[in-house]
């Protein structure tokens, strides 16, 4: 059995989601993701993206 932390537990965002909730192009998540502004979990190829990550944009915090 695993001790999982409450953050494992929030729901992660494909960049395409990540890219509608933020209201910018999904290139600019990519960019976003490669240059550090937003930290992602990979899962094999894939990167996802958690709700935590998003938050700063959903309450207009960052630009």
């Amino acid at each position: 059995m695993s001790i999982r932390n409450a953050e494992d537990q929030l729901p992660a965002y494909k960049p395409k989601q990540a890219a509608e909730v933020m209201n910018v192009h999904i290139n600019t998540v990519y960019r976003m993701i490669a240059d550090g502004r937003l930290k992602t979990v990979r899962a094999g190829r894939a990167h996802r993206i958690p709700a935590g990550e998003l938050a700063p944009f959903r309450d207009g915090q960052a630009a």
